[in-house]
Protein backbone atom coordinates (compact mmCIF):
# COMPACT_ATOMS: atom_id res chain seq x y z
CA UNK A 1 0.00 0.00 0.00
CA UNK A 2 2.90 2.19 -0.60
CA UNK A 3 1.13 4.09 -3.44
CA UNK A 4 -1.93 4.25 -1.25
CA UNK A 5 0.14 5.61 1.96
CA UNK A 6 1.75 8.11 -0.12
CA UNK A 7 -1.49 9.95 -2.00
CA UNK A 8 -2.67 10.35 1.51
CA UNK A 9 0.14 11.96 2.45
CA UNK A 10 0.02 14.31 -0.28
CA UNK A 11 -3.81 14.37 0.87
CA UNK A 12 -2.34 16.12 4.02
CA UNK A 13 0.00 18.44 2.32
CA UNK A 14 -2.70 20.17 0.21
CA UNK A 15 -5.19 20.53 3.73
CA UNK A 16 -4.40 24.54 3.42
CA UNK A 17 -6.30 24.43 0.00
CA UNK A 18 -8.99 22.22 1.46
CA UNK A 19 -9.48 24.34 4.55
CA UNK A 20 -8.98 27.56 2.51
CA UNK A 21 -12.52 26.55 0.51
CA UNK A 22 -13.65 25.04 3.69
CA UNK A 23 -13.06 28.87 5.31
CA UNK A 24 -14.84 29.86 2.32
CA UNK A 25 -18.13 27.77 3.14
CA UNK A 26 -18.15 28.67 6.82
CA UNK A 27 -17.86 32.20 5.77
CA UNK A 28 -20.76 31.90 4.03
CA UNK A 29 -22.99 29.59 7.34
CA UNK A 30 -21.71 33.07 9.23
CA UNK A 31 -23.41 35.13 7.38
CA UNK A 32 -26.73 32.98 7.00
CA UNK A 33 -26.85 32.34 10.81
CA UNK A 34 -26.46 36.61 11.46
CA UNK A 35 -29.60 36.49 9.25
CA UNK A 36 -32.56 36.92 11.68
CA UNK A 37 -30.66 37.27 14.70
CA UNK A 38 -33.21 39.90 16.51
CA UNK A 39 -36.56 37.67 15.46
CA UNK A 40 -38.04 36.97 18.99
CA UNK A 41 -37.93 33.02 19.32
CA UNK A 42 -41.13 32.75 20.99
CA UNK A 43 -43.54 33.94 18.05
CA UNK A 44 -44.86 32.13 15.17
CA UNK A 45 -45.85 34.51 12.65
CA UNK A 46 -46.74 34.03 9.00
CA UNK A 47 -45.58 37.48 7.04
CA UNK A 48 -48.13 39.37 4.65
CA UNK A 49 -46.27 39.55 1.75
CA UNK A 50 -46.84 41.56 -2.12
CA UNK A 51 -47.79 38.68 -4.51
CA UNK A 52 -48.20 39.07 -7.92
CA UNK A 53 -51.63 36.46 -9.60
CA UNK A 54 -52.82 35.94 -13.11
CA UNK A 55 -55.46 34.68 -13.11
CA UNK A 56 -56.26 33.27 -16.95
CA UNK A 57 -58.90 30.50 -16.19
CA UNK A 58 -61.70 33.35 -14.35
CA UNK A 59 -63.39 30.13 -13.26
CA UNK A 60 -65.14 30.20 -9.36
CA UNK A 61 -62.41 27.93 -8.36
CA UNK A 62 -59.92 30.43 -9.62
CA UNK A 63 -60.72 33.03 -7.73
CA UNK A 64 -61.33 30.69 -4.77
CA UNK A 65 -57.51 30.19 -4.87
CA UNK A 66 -56.96 34.17 -5.26
CA UNK A 67 -59.42 34.69 -2.40
CA UNK A 68 -57.96 32.34 0.24
CA UNK A 69 -54.23 33.95 -0.35
CA UNK A 70 -55.96 37.63 0.50
CA UNK A 71 -57.94 36.03 3.29
CA UNK A 72 -54.56 34.78 4.51
CA UNK A 73 -53.28 38.01 4.86
CA UNK A 74 -51.09 38.24 1.53
CA UNK A 75 -51.63 41.55 -1.15
CA UNK A 76 -52.57 40.07 -4.33
CA UNK A 77 -51.65 42.19 -7.40
CA UNK A 78 -53.47 41.26 -10.72
CA UNK A 79 -51.41 41.24 -13.89
CA UNK A 80 -52.00 41.32 -17.09
CA UNK A 81 -50.46 38.27 -19.53
CA UNK A 82 -48.20 41.24 -21.33
CA UNK A 83 -46.88 41.76 -17.86
CA UNK A 84 -46.00 37.96 -17.00
CA UNK A 85 -42.06 38.46 -18.42
CA UNK A 86 -41.94 41.68 -16.26
CA UNK A 87 -43.37 39.45 -13.13
CA UNK A 88 -41.28 36.75 -13.17
CA UNK A 89 -38.11 39.46 -13.45
CA UNK A 90 -39.72 40.90 -9.81
CA UNK A 91 -40.16 38.64 -8.07
CA UNK A 92 -35.86 37.86 -8.10
CA UNK A 93 -35.37 41.32 -7.08
CA UNK A 94 -37.75 41.15 -4.65
CA UNK A 95 -40.20 43.39 -5.30
CA UNK A 96 -42.46 40.72 -5.59
CA UNK A 97 -42.21 37.30 -2.73
CA UNK A 98 -43.67 35.43 -5.48
CA UNK A 99 -45.79 35.11 -9.04
CA UNK A 100 -48.94 32.83 -8.79
CA UNK A 101 -49.83 31.64 -12.58
CA UNK A 102 -53.54 30.25 -12.76
CA UNK A 103 -54.26 28.72 -16.01
CA UNK A 104 -56.96 28.11 -18.32
CA UNK A 105 -57.26 24.53 -17.52
CA UNK A 106 -57.07 24.76 -13.49
CA UNK A 107 -60.10 22.43 -13.02
CA UNK A 108 -59.71 19.93 -15.75
CA UNK A 109 -55.84 19.24 -14.40
CA UNK A 110 -58.02 19.11 -10.53
CA UNK A 111 -59.90 16.54 -11.87
CA UNK A 112 -56.85 15.07 -13.58
CA UNK A 113 -55.42 15.11 -10.09
CA UNK A 114 -52.23 16.55 -11.42
CA UNK A 115 -49.65 17.62 -9.24
CA UNK A 116 -48.83 21.06 -11.00
CA UNK A 117 -52.21 22.24 -10.69
CA UNK A 118 -51.22 26.02 -10.96
CA UNK A 119 -47.19 27.41 -11.49
CA UNK A 120 -46.01 29.00 -8.71
CA UNK A 121 -42.90 30.82 -9.13
CA UNK A 122 -40.50 32.59 -5.71
CA UNK A 123 -37.26 33.35 -4.71
CA UNK A 124 -35.73 30.20 -3.26
CA UNK A 125 -33.14 32.53 -1.33
CA UNK A 126 -35.71 34.47 0.25
CA UNK A 127 -36.96 31.79 3.27
CA UNK A 128 -40.24 34.04 3.52
CA UNK A 129 -41.96 33.54 0.35
CA UNK A 130 -41.51 29.60 1.30
CA UNK A 131 -44.83 30.39 2.97
CA UNK A 132 -46.76 30.61 -0.52
CA UNK A 133 -46.16 26.89 -1.80
CA UNK A 134 -46.84 25.91 1.91
CA UNK A 135 -50.14 27.78 2.24
CA UNK A 136 -51.60 26.71 -1.52
CA UNK A 137 -50.15 22.72 -0.95
CA UNK A 138 -52.31 23.25 2.33
CA UNK A 139 -55.27 24.84 0.46
CA UNK A 140 -55.53 21.65 -2.41
CA UNK A 141 -55.14 19.52 0.65
CA UNK A 142 -58.29 20.85 1.99
CA UNK A 143 -59.84 20.90 -1.49
CA UNK A 144 -59.27 17.31 -2.17
CA UNK A 145 -60.65 16.15 1.07
CA UNK A 146 -63.69 17.99 0.79
CA UNK A 147 -64.45 17.64 -3.08
CA UNK A 148 -62.35 14.57 -4.21
CA UNK A 149 -60.93 15.07 -7.31
CA UNK A 150 -63.84 17.19 -8.42
CA UNK A 151 -64.14 20.61 -9.12
CA UNK A 152 -65.94 21.90 -5.83
CA UNK A 153 -69.01 23.89 -5.71
CA UNK A 154 -70.03 27.15 -4.79
CA UNK A 155 -71.19 25.34 -1.53
CA UNK A 156 -68.16 23.54 -0.67
CA UNK A 157 -65.94 26.51 -1.47
CA UNK A 158 -68.37 28.47 0.79
CA UNK A 159 -67.42 25.57 3.42
CA UNK A 160 -63.44 25.78 2.60
CA UNK A 161 -63.48 30.01 3.47
CA UNK A 162 -65.21 29.03 6.76
CA UNK A 163 -62.57 26.47 7.68
CA UNK A 164 -59.71 28.72 6.87
CA UNK A 165 -61.25 31.55 9.05
CA UNK A 166 -60.89 29.43 12.23
CA UNK A 167 -57.44 30.62 14.14
CA UNK A 168 -55.57 29.19 16.58
CA UNK A 169 -53.29 30.66 19.22
CA UNK A 170 -49.98 29.12 20.15
CA UNK A 171 -47.81 29.81 22.93
CA UNK A 172 -44.26 28.33 24.09
CA UNK A 173 -44.43 27.07 27.48
CA UNK A 174 -40.59 26.60 27.98
CA UNK A 175 -37.68 29.12 26.98
CA UNK A 176 -36.02 26.48 24.43
CA UNK A 177 -34.63 27.72 21.30
CA UNK A 178 -36.55 26.84 18.54
CA UNK A 179 -34.40 25.31 15.77
CA UNK A 180 -33.13 27.70 12.84
CA UNK A 181 -35.40 27.04 9.34
CA UNK A 182 -34.03 24.34 7.03
CA UNK A 183 -34.58 26.92 4.35
CA UNK A 184 -31.00 27.72 4.62
CA UNK A 185 -29.90 24.55 2.98
CA UNK A 186 -31.55 26.09 -0.29
CA UNK A 187 -28.80 28.30 -0.08
CA UNK A 188 -25.77 26.19 0.93
CA UNK A 189 -26.39 22.87 -0.16
CA UNK A 190 -26.32 24.45 -3.96
CA UNK A 191 -23.04 26.41 -3.29
CA UNK A 192 -21.28 23.01 -1.89
CA UNK A 193 -20.98 22.28 -5.99
CA UNK A 194 -18.54 25.04 -6.72
CA UNK A 195 -16.99 24.40 -3.11
CA UNK A 196 -16.61 20.54 -4.03
CA UNK A 197 -15.11 21.16 -7.21
CA UNK A 198 -12.73 23.71 -6.26
CA UNK A 199 -11.23 21.59 -3.25
CA UNK A 200 -11.37 18.01 -5.36
CA UNK A 201 -9.70 19.91 -8.61
CA UNK A 202 -7.09 21.62 -6.95
CA UNK A 203 -6.26 19.19 -3.98
CA UNK A 204 -6.45 16.05 -6.39
CA UNK A 205 -5.42 17.69 -9.28
CA UNK A 206 -1.96 18.91 -7.64
CA UNK A 207 -1.15 15.13 -6.11
CA UNK A 208 -1.79 13.68 -9.56
CA UNK A 209 0.50 15.66 -11.36
CA UNK A 210 2.86 15.34 -8.73
CA UNK A 211 2.44 11.83 -8.27
CA UNK A 212 2.81 11.48 -12.58
CA UNK A 213 6.49 13.77 -12.32
CA UNK A 214 9.34 11.73 -14.51
CA UNK A 215 10.98 10.35 -11.41
CA UNK A 216 8.10 8.88 -9.80
CA UNK A 217 6.69 7.18 -13.16
CA UNK A 218 10.38 6.13 -13.22
CA UNK A 219 10.19 4.24 -9.95
CA UNK A 220 7.39 2.73 -10.53
CA UNK A 221 7.65 1.35 -13.65
CA UNK A 222 11.13 0.01 -12.43
CA UNK A 223 9.80 -1.48 -9.02
CA UNK A 224 7.66 -4.58 -8.48
CA UNK A 225 4.55 -2.64 -8.47
CA UNK A 226 2.08 -3.53 -11.84
CA UNK A 227 0.26 -0.66 -13.06
CA UNK A 228 -2.87 -1.95 -12.60
CA UNK A 229 -1.87 -2.37 -8.29
CA UNK A 230 -0.80 1.36 -8.84
CA UNK A 231 -3.98 2.44 -10.09
CA UNK A 232 -5.98 0.77 -7.77
CA UNK A 233 -4.10 2.74 -4.60
CA UNK A 234 -4.71 5.72 -6.18
CA UNK A 235 -8.05 5.04 -7.11
CA UNK A 236 -8.61 3.55 -2.99
CA UNK A 237 -6.60 7.17 -2.01
CA UNK A 238 -9.52 9.10 -4.25
CA UNK A 239 -12.27 7.24 -2.41
CA UNK A 240 -10.89 8.07 1.20
CA UNK A 241 -10.55 11.72 0.37
CA UNK A 242 -14.45 11.09 -1.20
CA UNK A 243 -15.79 9.91 1.64
CA UNK A 244 -13.88 12.33 4.24
CA UNK A 245 -15.65 15.36 2.44
CA UNK A 246 -19.04 13.67 1.88
CA UNK A 247 -18.99 13.24 5.55
CA UNK A 248 -18.20 16.66 5.99
CA UNK A 249 -21.02 18.12 3.85
CA UNK A 250 -23.55 15.77 5.34
CA UNK A 251 -22.25 17.35 8.87
CA UNK A 252 -22.77 20.80 7.51
CA UNK A 253 -26.33 19.91 6.21
CA UNK A 254 -27.62 18.30 9.59
CA UNK A 255 -25.88 21.18 11.68
CA UNK A 256 -27.81 24.10 9.25
CA UNK A 257 -31.12 21.76 8.73
CA UNK A 258 -32.44 21.00 12.30
CA UNK A 259 -35.20 18.81 12.05
CA UNK A 260 -33.98 17.91 8.61
CA UNK A 261 -36.31 15.36 7.02
CA UNK A 262 -35.38 11.37 5.77
CA UNK A 263 -36.06 12.23 2.27
CA UNK A 264 -34.05 15.67 2.38
CA UNK A 265 -31.40 13.82 3.85
CA UNK A 266 -31.20 10.91 1.50
CA UNK A 267 -31.57 13.90 -1.42
CA UNK A 268 -28.64 15.47 -0.65
CA UNK A 269 -26.69 12.29 0.64
CA UNK A 270 -27.20 10.36 -2.98
CA UNK A 271 -26.49 13.87 -4.99
CA UNK A 272 -23.21 14.79 -3.53
CA UNK A 273 -21.79 11.45 -3.57
CA UNK A 274 -22.65 11.08 -7.09
CA UNK A 275 -21.59 14.96 -7.36
CA UNK A 276 -17.91 13.40 -6.02
CA UNK A 277 -17.56 10.87 -8.38
CA UNK A 278 -18.15 13.46 -11.03
CA UNK A 279 -15.80 16.15 -9.57
CA UNK A 280 -13.00 13.27 -9.32
CA UNK A 281 -13.71 12.18 -13.11
CA UNK A 282 -13.64 15.87 -14.26
CA UNK A 283 -9.83 16.44 -12.26
CA UNK A 284 -8.55 13.32 -14.41
CA UNK A 285 -10.17 14.93 -17.65
CA UNK A 286 -8.20 17.89 -16.78
CA UNK A 287 -5.05 16.05 -15.72
CA UNK A 288 -5.09 14.34 -19.14
CA UNK A 289 -4.98 17.52 -20.62
CA UNK A 290 -1.81 19.02 -19.30
CA UNK A 291 0.72 17.98 -16.52
CA UNK A 292 2.10 21.78 -16.12
CA UNK A 293 0.56 22.86 -12.79
CA UNK A 294 -0.09 26.72 -14.11
CA UNK A 295 -1.66 25.57 -16.59
CA UNK A 296 -3.60 22.88 -14.69
CA UNK A 297 -4.39 25.64 -12.11
CA UNK A 298 -5.84 27.90 -15.29
CA UNK A 299 -8.10 25.07 -16.27
CA UNK A 300 -9.25 24.70 -13.04
CA UNK A 301 -10.14 28.26 -11.84
CA UNK A 302 -11.47 28.68 -15.24
CA UNK A 303 -14.13 25.68 -15.86
CA UNK A 304 -15.09 25.83 -12.25
CA UNK A 305 -16.20 29.48 -12.43
CA UNK A 306 -17.84 28.74 -16.00
CA UNK A 307 -19.74 25.58 -14.86
CA UNK A 308 -20.68 27.22 -11.37
CA UNK A 309 -22.08 30.72 -13.30
CA UNK A 310 -24.08 28.25 -15.83
CA UNK A 311 -25.81 26.32 -13.46
CA UNK A 312 -27.15 28.99 -11.43
CA UNK A 313 -25.53 29.35 -7.92
CA UNK A 314 -24.47 32.78 -8.35
CA UNK A 315 -27.44 34.11 -10.33
CA UNK A 316 -30.81 32.47 -10.22
CA UNK A 317 -31.64 30.00 -13.40
CA UNK A 318 -35.39 31.29 -13.88
CA UNK A 319 -33.68 34.80 -14.66
CA UNK A 320 -31.47 33.43 -17.77
CA UNK A 321 -32.30 34.16 -21.36
CA UNK A 322 -34.31 30.88 -23.21
CA UNK A 323 -30.53 30.70 -25.05
CA UNK A 324 -28.70 30.49 -21.72
CA UNK A 325 -31.01 28.12 -20.07
CA UNK A 326 -30.44 25.83 -23.06
CA UNK A 327 -26.30 26.30 -22.57
CA UNK A 328 -27.20 25.97 -18.49
CA UNK A 329 -27.63 22.28 -19.60
CA UNK A 330 -23.99 21.18 -20.37
CA UNK A 331 -23.27 21.83 -17.23
CA UNK A 332 -23.18 18.84 -15.08
CA UNK A 333 -23.69 21.73 -11.91
CA UNK A 334 -26.88 22.17 -13.42
CA UNK A 335 -28.02 18.72 -12.73
CA UNK A 336 -26.56 18.89 -8.86
CA UNK A 337 -27.75 22.43 -8.19
CA UNK A 338 -31.75 20.96 -9.94
CA UNK A 339 -31.14 17.41 -7.81
CA UNK A 340 -30.66 19.14 -4.66
CA UNK A 341 -33.46 22.60 -4.55
CA UNK A 342 -35.67 20.80 -7.02
CA UNK A 343 -39.43 20.23 -5.45
CA UNK A 344 -39.63 16.52 -4.91
CA UNK A 345 -42.07 14.29 -3.32
CA UNK A 346 -40.34 10.68 -4.69
CA UNK A 347 -36.40 10.44 -5.00
CA UNK A 348 -37.30 8.14 -8.71
CA UNK A 349 -37.85 11.96 -9.84
CA UNK A 350 -34.49 13.34 -8.88
CA UNK A 351 -33.24 10.02 -10.67
CA UNK A 352 -32.80 11.95 -14.42
CA UNK A 353 -30.56 14.34 -12.73
CA UNK A 354 -28.42 12.31 -10.65
CA UNK A 355 -27.90 9.68 -14.00
CA UNK A 356 -27.10 12.92 -15.91
CA UNK A 357 -23.99 13.69 -13.16
CA UNK A 358 -23.03 9.91 -13.70
CA UNK A 359 -22.88 10.25 -17.45
CA UNK A 360 -20.67 13.05 -17.14
CA UNK A 361 -18.29 11.37 -14.88
CA UNK A 362 -18.36 8.59 -17.49
CA UNK A 363 -17.91 10.86 -20.26
CA UNK A 364 -14.87 12.76 -18.21
CA UNK A 365 -12.97 9.51 -17.70
CA UNK A 366 -13.63 8.06 -21.26
CA UNK A 367 -12.47 11.20 -22.85
CA UNK A 368 -9.29 11.79 -20.05
CA UNK A 369 -8.31 8.24 -20.79
CA UNK A 370 -8.42 8.75 -24.59
CA UNK A 371 -6.42 11.44 -24.49
CA UNK A 372 -3.80 9.76 -21.86
CA UNK A 373 -3.49 7.10 -24.31
CA UNK A 374 -2.99 8.89 -27.09
CA UNK A 375 -0.38 10.81 -25.51
CA UNK A 376 1.44 7.86 -24.60
CA UNK A 377 1.06 6.87 -28.05
CA UNK A 378 2.61 9.90 -28.95
CA UNK A 379 5.72 8.89 -26.40
CA UNK A 380 6.25 5.79 -27.61
CA UNK A 381 6.63 6.26 -31.28
CA UNK A 382 9.18 9.12 -30.17
CA UNK A 383 11.38 6.88 -28.67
Amino acid sequence: MTVFKAFLKHVYQQKNVIILYLLVMAAMLGILFAVNLNQSNTQFKAESLDIAYLDQAKTPFAKSIVSYLEQEGHHLIAIEPNQEKDARKKVFSNFYSGLVIIPNDVDQRLQKGDSAIIEVLTDQRDTPSMQIGQQLNKYFRFTKSIAGNQVPSSAQLQELKQVFRHQAQVMIRNDKKVKKSSGKLGVVVPFMGFILLSIVASAVGRILITMNRPTISQRVRLGAMDLKHYTWQILLGELVLGIFLWLIMMLICLGLGGAISQFDLMRYGIAIAIYLVFCLAFTYLLTSLSQKLYVFNSMTTVSSLALSFLSGIFMPYELFSPTMKQLAQISPIYYYNRAVSMEASHLSQLAPYWLAMAAFAVGCTILGYLITNQKQKKVASLA
